[in-house]
């Protein structure tokens, strides 16, 4: 499909005649003399709303599949293409990603499957919208700022002044500077200024994700299966802190600085299970048991060069030559995280009267203590189906009734990472600065929930004539 997209609706505001008017009432309360003297002959003045909108903010979303097969092997495979612009300054704001997808299955014996969901994502995009918040941005500064204030400065005498000439400020395709408010300052900044600041930045990221399974049936009944999964993905962004003037309290007029970071993560797991199903007469019975493995981990590096020879992002690179101490460099890694489980559950009805479901989980995590790398969550549900007995009355009014009682433990590995190790000697409890220094905490163990719930009801289906 192919749109466009705009703003729901506007907030109401003052228009330059009523600011005026409640401004020099104000200071009339206040015992001040007037600010303005002639309100009316101010007009409407700048709606900031109509200055950042975008009215026409196109949006689209393409996909072209192909999928085809036999009773033996089946395929699927996509591509798709997304681009939305956003509706404040799309030269800033915009949206796009690029995916493509690969599914297949093949039973290629009567006891053997195999198969795989791959697909791989390409994002670009630039978010250079803050948040509408009391830090300021173009949103909170389209609604603060007075409409007074024009949008640029077309007088060549105001535009000669100490305040246009001796600072950076930003113009626009015309060289007009943009204004700057004499009458609203700390955060609330002329939006558009705001948006020339962002310029350029965006963010990237690409992701590969899948997995591939096989599974035998090597008698009737039992299913042997492993599946490998994984989430590889590569991402980071680029900017450019541009030389700028917006207000006295917002600006940079001593160096620009170009950042850049690339990072990458890995994701991966591994279940085996094996499920065996049964029915013996009226009685109906599954089994499952299997052992999982996750890892995660994540590391990333940046840049910074302060004081490149440039004035934009387009410009801007790391070949220029400068001086050591305007290179700045970092690093980050993520904490190893590894999980591995084990776990089995049984399903049994008899005539689908009387049902039973067991589970139990054995998890250990590497966020768990030394002494408790293992933590134990089983569960149990009983349930009747009353509906289904021979004394069960025939009625138009209840012909679904289910009666459920059930028991579990629940648990989590969201822990800090090596919180169970101490970060200075044992035995005493440290506070140094306004932090308390972790001790030795071997038996650290996910904090459990016990549930139980009895009797509930299920599935009335209520019918009238």
């Amino acid at each position: 499909y192919y749109g466009t997209q705009a703003p729901a609706r506007k907030l109401s505001l003052l228009n330059s005649t009523q600011y005026a008017t409640l401004r020099n009432e104000s200071l009339v309360a206040d015992g001040k003399p007037i600010l303005f003297p002639d309100p009316q002959s101010l007009g409407t003045g700048t709606d900031w709303q109509n200055a950042i909108f975008n009215k026409d903010a196109r949006i689209q979303n393409h996909e072209l599949s192909i999928s085809g097969g036999n009773d033996k092997s089946t395929y699927y495979t996509s591509f798709g293409y997304f681009n939305q612009e956003g509706i404040i300054s799309p030269s800033i704001s915009n949206y796009k990603r690029y995916t493509l997808r690969f599914n297949s299955n093949h039973k290629v014996k009567s006891w053997l499957t195999f198969g795989n969901n791959l697909a791989y994502s390409y994002i670009r995009s630039q978010g250079g919208v803050t948040t509408n918040s009391e830090f300021g941005g173009q949103l909170s500064s389209a609604i603060n700022l007075d409409p007074l204030t024009p949008i640029v400065i077309t007088d060549p005498a105001i535009a000669a002044s100490n305040l246009y000439s001796l600072n950076p400020v930003y113009h626009d395709a015309n060289g007009h500077p943009y204004a700057i408010s004499n009458y609203v300052t700390q955060e609330m900044t002329n939006p558009l200024a705001q948006m020339k600041t962002q310029v350029g930045n965006f963010g990237w990221s690409h992701n590969f994700v899948g997995n591939v399974f096989a599974e035998i049936e090597p008698i009737k009944g039992l299913k042997l299966r492993s599946s490998i999964g994984a989430k590889l993905a590569f991402y980071g962004g680029e900017s450019f802190g541009q030389i700028y003037y917006l207000s006295a309290n917002n600006s940079n007029k001593i160096n620009n600085g170009f950042y850049r970071n690339s990072n990458n993560g890995l994701i991966w797991n591994w279940d085996n299970t094996a499920t065996y199903t049964r029915v013996f007469g009226k009685h109906n019975l599954s089994a499952l048991v299997g052992t999982g493995a996750q890892s995660n981990s994540s590391t990333g590096l940046s840049a910074n060069y302060i004081g490149l020879p440039v004035t934009s992002i387009n410009t801007a690179s790391m070949n220029f030559p400068l001086p050591d101490a305007n290179k700045i460099g970092g690093g980050w890694e993520s904490q190893p995280y590894f999980l591995n489980s084990y776990f089995g559950r049984i399903t049994y009805d008899y005539e689908g009267k009387y049902l039973f479901t067991g589970i139990l989980r054995v998890d250990g995590s590497s966020n768990f203590g030394s002494n408790n790398k293992y933590g134990k969550f089983p569960s149990a549900s009983f349930g009747w189906n009353p509906y289904m007995e021979n004394f069960w009355p025939k009625n138009d009014i209840v012909n679904t009734l289910k009666i459920r009682g059930s028991y579990g433990v629940n648990g989590n590995d969201n822990l800090p990472a090596f919180a169970y190790v101490s970060t200075i000697g044992g035995g005493r409890n440290y506070v140094l600065g306004n932090n308390l220094i972790n001790i030795t905490k071997p038996d650290l163990i996910t904090p459990t929930f016990n549930k139980l719930s009895i009797a509930s009801v299920e599935g009335f289906n209520i019918m009238k004539k």
